[in-house]
């Protein structure tokens, strides 16, 4: 899905699975209310149940790094499906200079487009120049948050195409990007 060191927080969050200890506290819940060890006001167990799983989703999230919560704010859309690339971006955990000159893989943190703008997720959607030209193309360069991506499901289909096209460029290691062509 991505690099090796991708959060558990933001993979369960991405994938809405719940941990191991949720599933279990919530069988033990419904057992207890069942044997009746415990008493829950609640007209129904399992739209209790599934509210507290909700919620402890939600607590997933707030639990991820910086740069997810930019796009998630509370709850992952359910048409956002992942994939190699925008779990990258997502994470920050992919191949941009600020990850990587943490990791000790290269010497610095900032965007050739510059040399002064730190190259993370967030920098190369938004503000490189060297992505204009083909956010202008996907019809999504009025994009200022990175939220937005995620607004709606044309959004995040467009999003998908820009993250790959971006980290093919990253990965090529050239100073700008084939202006016009969107790689899909």
């Amino acid at each position: 899905m991505a690099f090796r060191t991708v959060s558990r927080t933001c993979v369960n969050s991405l994938t809405r699975i719940e941990s191991l200890k949720i599933h279990i506290e919530a069988k033990k819940l419904k057992f207890d209310h069942h044997q009746q060890m415990i008493s829950i006001t609640t007209e129904n167990i399992d739209d209790y149940i599934r509210e507290l799983k909700k919620n402890k989703l939600r607590e997933t999230v707030l639990q991820t790094n910086n740069n997810f919560r930019l796009f998630f704010k509370e709850d992952i859309p359910k048409y956002i499906q992942t994939n190699y690339y925008t779990t990258q971006f997502f994470t920050g955990h992919g191949p941009f200079n600020e990850y990587l000159a943490k990791m000790k893989l290269t010497p610095s943190s900032l965007c050739p487009c510059d040399n002064s703008s730190i190259q993370n997720p967030e920098h190369l959607l938004i503000h490189c120049n060297n992505f204009e030209d083909i956010k202008r193309d996907l019809r999504i360069d009025h994009i200022k948050l990175l939220e937005e991506f995620v607004t709606n499901k044309q959004n995040f289909q467009q999003f998908k195409i820009l993250c790959k096209n971006i980290h093919d460029h990253l990965r090529l290691n050239t100073s700008t990007p084939t202006h016009g062509h969107i790689i899909i």
